[in-house]
């Protein structure tokens, strides 16, 4: 029976796989999941491959965030089989099945690093996302008619470093 992860990190595990993609280009499925052991060890530390492959992989295909297509090119595919324990290529094979980024999400990934605001794989998320929600649930006395004075909930993440987005 396979541990599940808990909810908090199962969108962060989505973002780590989108950040190894963008940071090593494209790969097999097999190449990526080790890629992604390797460089976020401790975040991975208990994510199964039948974990990260049914729920991570199919939910990021599904939302349009990778694009899963076999490539042909023979150069490509003899640099994949020098490694075939972690690439599951062979010298023989014809195609392999390769992992993408969406070219949409990879421009996200690039104008967030250009405005000096890279993806921190540091960072929960859901940290961020329920910090934004207590303070917009400040402002619902205003809009219920029980205070004259609305609430900035951005100036007020504003003024003491919080993001205010993700």
């Amino acid at each position: 029976m396979s541990k599940s992860l808990p909810k908090e990190m199962k969108a962060e595990i989505n973002t780590l796989i989108k950040l190894t993609i963008k940071n090593h280009g494209p790969q097999t499925l097999r190449q990526l999941y080790h890629n992604l052991l390797r460089t976020f060890p401790t975040q991975c530390s208990e994510l199964t491959y039948s974990q990260y492959k049914a729920k991570h992989i199919k939910n990021l295909k599904n939302f349009g965030h990778l694009i899963i297509k076999p490539e042909r090119n023979q150069e490509v595919l003899k640099e994949l089989a020098k490694n075939p324990v972690e690439t599951r290529v062979s010298a023989s094979m014809k195609e392999a099945w390769m992992v993408r980024l969406h070219p949409s999400i990879e421009e996200l990934y690039k104008a967030k690093e250009e405005a000096g605001h890279p993806v921190d794989p540091e960072k929960s998320y859901k940290t961020i996302v329920s910090k934004i929600e207590e303070e917009r649930s400040k402002s619902k006395g205003f809009w219920e008619g029980k205070t004259n004075k609305p609430h900035d909930w951005k100036a007020a993440l504003k003024a003491v470093g919080h993001p205010t987005s993700l």
